[in-house]
């Protein structure tokens, strides 16, 4: 598990102004590269967080409005909030996911979804363009992170 000393920059830096700017402490349900690179130690570059859920939903508009593609931290950092918006992830998806950076941040908490659900996770975004299928990467797979057998 990392520890907050481990979060790279930029990524400390943006998601240190997303802190501040929270009111109550707020979950982020992550997945894509960021979880892969930072939680899991794979080689992939990213310059966005796929954010799956913002909880409570009163804090999205504001932290989507800073953080997202555009937006201020984005012209400053070069790294942005990819909210998916729609996903098809388990059922239960919720109890299995990874407290990234516990104690890092005064409100945010950066959550990841585990490597063994579906091969595939489908996700759209607003812009049906930018609609786009994922699969397990390779590096995944041969790092034993994906599950052949399914969740455990």
């Amino acid at each position: 598990m990392p520890h907050s000393s481990q979060v790279p920059e930029p990524w400390k830096s943006f998601l240190g102004e997303l802190d501040r700017e929270a009111t109550a402490e707020t979950r982020l349900d992550c997945m894509g590269g960021f979880v892969a690179t930072l939680l899991y130690g794979l080689p992939r570059a990213t310059s966005d967080l796929d954010v799956l859920l913002i909880a409570p939903g009163e804090q999205r508009a504001a932290l989507l409005e800073l953080g997202i593609r555009g937006g201020a931290l984005h012209k400053k950092y070069k790294v942005f909030l990819d909210y998916v918006g729609v996903a098809r992830v388990p059922e239960d998806y919720e109890e299995r996911l990874t407290e990234m950076f516990p104690g890092a941040y005064k409100h945010l908490r950066i959550c990841a979804l585990d490597p063994y659900g579906p091969r595939a996770v489908k996700t759209r975004t607003k812009h049906p363009a930018r609609s786009r299928r994922r699969k397990a990467p390779g590096a995944v797979r041969s790092a034993g992170l994906a599950n052949p057998q399914g969740p455990l």
